[in-house]
């Protein structure tokens, strides 16, 4: 081989492993999500939160009469050290933004007509 075809060669292997480190890199870390990460990354950079929404039209709105749907959104979420993790921490979140909402929305007197179970189902322990 002359000199040039080799370093070719050479120039184009290596662009080869790049790219598939890339690709390799961005479909484990971003395409599998932040669920495989620890329960405690980076020292507790990425908070863990819940969401819960429940649709409400409130006394004298009428239910189509704003842009978007009339709801209720509770947020709860940690930030910094926890005494526990992992599913354990996330049904503490959950409960407690179950409870948090459950009690809005009979305070809110809302028109939609929905009952909340007692208690929310168990997540399986990790």
């Amino acid at each position: 081989m002359r000199p040039s075809r080799k370093k070719r060669v050479t120039t184009l292997g290596l662009g080869c492993l790049v790219a598939a480190g890339a690709v390799f890199g961005y479909l484990e870390i971003f395409t599998t999500g932040i669920d495989r990460l620890p329960d405690k990354p980076c020292s507790g950079a990425v908070d863990r939160e819940t969401l819960l929404y429940v649709p409400c039209t409130p006394p004298g709105k009428k239910p189509g009469g704003a842009r978007e749907a009339y709801a209720l959104t509770v947020d709860a979420r940690t930030i910094g050290e926890t005494r526990v993790h992992g599913n354990e921490l996330r049904q503490v979140l959950i409960d407690f933004a179950y409870q948090l909402a459950r009690h809005t929305y009979e305070a809110a007197d809302c028109q939609e007509s929905r009952t909340f179970p007692k208690e929310l189902p168990r997540l399986p322990a990790a």
